[in-house]
């Protein structure tokens, strides 16, 4: 089935926000229910060049199969930011940020959180976008069940699994894992689908945050939560978990800041808080480390450094242990949904509660520290953005219409 959505965009939730949410509850579905409260997981959300997410273990195959078969990786390929929001938003920009076209939506007249209507318990609550395989892979669905949309251009999107919430999606070379305590996955790029083993998470019913280290011997990440209880797992296959020992006063408590990040040979965890976990074993053993500040935006490795932003502050670090603070232009910056392309420029969503609609605003940096403000006729304001992935597509994609 092949679906277009409207034209609306989206960011943060309420119970995201100030943690609300259904943190407490044993999951509603087995195939894939624990996932990241809308307000909780940011998933993988935009490394550059790089898929993140986390695995499961054996069992059935489902999906629809609807894949609309992906970009490839030959041919003549253009840069594309897709920006993912809430009500099944997204919006893409072919010009390195400058612009932003196509937005669309299950319902653009809808508006969030007014009037009662919680975006961040529904079948369009946006848990997190990757890109692999040529192609964008996005999750959607908290409190109702939603599922996972592909698409090789950005624009048109077909959903090839249904009945999900997780609570985020992951990606490495061989599969792309939808991240929940009952994740499942898939080894064709969205085609078939497998329920994995549970993970052993005991009073731990939801995955908020999932995450790939990238390359042929990296690692799934995903960190659960549920009240007090929280957890880190591990896997090298997206099959089998491991559960080490993580820090208790590690801030890893998700609801919209912060997130997963590595580079460097560290993986850094935050939910926005400045007792950051930081692993430099392929999250073998965590450590706890003071970032000096606690962060607004997600978080990002560049390539270079690990980065995230408070207001009117870039927080960054080489190595993950040690951090900086440094002003930001301008001074009074609120960034949320970030992401940086393979050219290093960076790109971000205003940030802050209530900051959508008519005082939703883009960004772009080429340093992480001085932002422009994408002018205002470049994009159209909608539903919270919540994530922000990067991937080549065919340039006939970003070809106007």
């Amino acid at each position: 089935m092949i679906l277009r959505f409207g034209c609306a965009l989206v960011f943060t939730a309420l119970c995201a926000t100030f943690g609300c949410g259904s943190d407490d509850a044993a999951p509603a579905n087995a195939a894939g229910s624990a996932g990241a409260s809308s307000g909780g997981a940011s998933g993988s959300g935009g490394s550059a060049g790089s898929a993140a997410g986390s695995g499961g273990v054996a069992g059935n195959t489902g999906g629809t199969g609807a894949s609309d078969g992906g970009a490839g990786t030959g041919g003549n390929l253009v840069g594309m930011f897709v920006a993912q929001g809430h009500m099944g938003r997204t919006i893409v920009s072919c010009d390195d940020g400058k612009s932003w076209t196509g937005n669309q939506s299950d319902d653009d007249a809808a508006r969030c959180f007014e009037s009662g209507f919680d975006c961040d318990h529904n079948a369009g609550a946006a848990n997190g976008i990757v890109f692999a395989g040529g192609a964008f892979f996005a999750t959607y669905g908290w409190g109702t069940p939603g599922g996972v949309r592909k698409s090789s251009d950005g624009k048109i999107w077909n959903e090839v699994l249904t009945g999900t919430t997780f609570g985020g999606v992951a990606a490495s070379e061989q599969l792309v894992l939808g991240a929940a305590r009952d994740p499942q996955t898939s080894a064709d790029w969205g085609d078939n689908w497998t329920q994995q083993a549970s993970i052993p998470l005991g009073q731990i019913y939801n995955i908020r945050e999932a995450h790939f280290t990238g390359g042929s011997s990296g690692r799934f990440i995903l960190v659960g939560n549920s009240g007090a209880n929280r957890a880190i797992a591990v896997s090298t296959d997206g099959k089998s978990f491991s559960l080490p020992s993580v820090p208790a006063d590690c801030d890893i408590s998700f609801y919209r800041s912060g997130g997963i990040a590595a580079g460097g040979g560290a993986i850094v965890v935050t939910d926005g808080g400045a007792k950051a976990c930081r692993s430099d074993d392929q999250g073998a053993t965590w450590a706890r480390v003071d970032m000096g500040s606690d962060v607004d935006s997600l978080l990002l490795h560049d390539g270079t450094r690990f980065v995230a932003w408070k207001q009117g502050t870039l927080v960054e670090s080489s190595d993950g242990q040690v951090w900086k603070q440094s002003p930001t232009t301008p001074a009074n910056l609120q960034l949320g949904a970030v992401a940086v392309s393979d050219a290093g420029t960076y790109v971000g969503v205003r940030g802050g509660w209530s900051n959508w609609y008519d005082k939703q605003r883009f960004y772009r940096s080429s340093d992480g520290s001085s932002w422009d403000e994408v002018a205002s006729g470049s994009y159209t304001g909608s539903h919270p953005i919540i994530h922000i992935a990067y991937g080549k597509v065919p340039a006939s994609a970003c070809a106007a219409k």
